[in-house]
């Protein structure tokens, strides 16, 4: 009984030295547990795109494999096409005929997820968050920031 006692006293010792911040200085505590990491099971189901609407892209596993070695390493450039089915971008980049993504982990976006049908996250345009949805059919260059390796997926990017 004494501990949660003692719990509650801490939450509310937090929540008033909360309350004193300014309003641009963000609290963390350290001390909280960290949620549960989803298995990749829970992620299939709770991928954020209807998979009914992606076309199939006989590329995507080889583009998918490229894309997490290079992921791991760092910032990865993807090189798109933007009008294709299934790509969520910004309306004002949808009629392109290429545009260019960065992705990392480095960027800790909670929502950034990938798997054989799409890389989706949300990124920020002009300081604007856009969720971006990016099937591997769309996908026509990868380029690793950490050491420039690049995946052509299209002769038309090489010149």
């Amino acid at each position: 009984m004494a501990g949660k006692t003692d719990e509650a006293r801490k939450e509310q010792e937090e929540m008033a030295h909360t309350e004193d911040l300014p309003e641009n200085v963000i609290h963390i505590n350290f001390g909280q547990p960290r949620p549960a990491k989803e298995t990749p099971q829970d992620l299939a189901e709770l991928a954020p795109y209807d998979a009914d609407l992606i076309p199939e892209d006989p590329l995507a596993v080889k583009k998918y494999g490229i894309f997490c070695k290079y992921v791991d390493n760092g910032m990865v450039s993807v090189t798109l096409d933007p009008r294709q089915q299934g790509v969520s971008v910004p309306k004002h980049f949808a009629d392109r005929s290429d545009l260019v993504l960065n992705f990392s982990h480095r960027f800790f976006i909670e929502d950034f997820s990938y798997d054989e049908v799409a890389i989706c996250a949300s990124l920020s345009f002009s300081g604007r968050p856009h969720y971006c949805i990016v099937p591997w059919g769309a996908v026509k260059m990868l380029l690793s920031h950490h050491d420039n390796a690049v995946a052509v997926f299209d002769a038309d990017v090489l010149f």
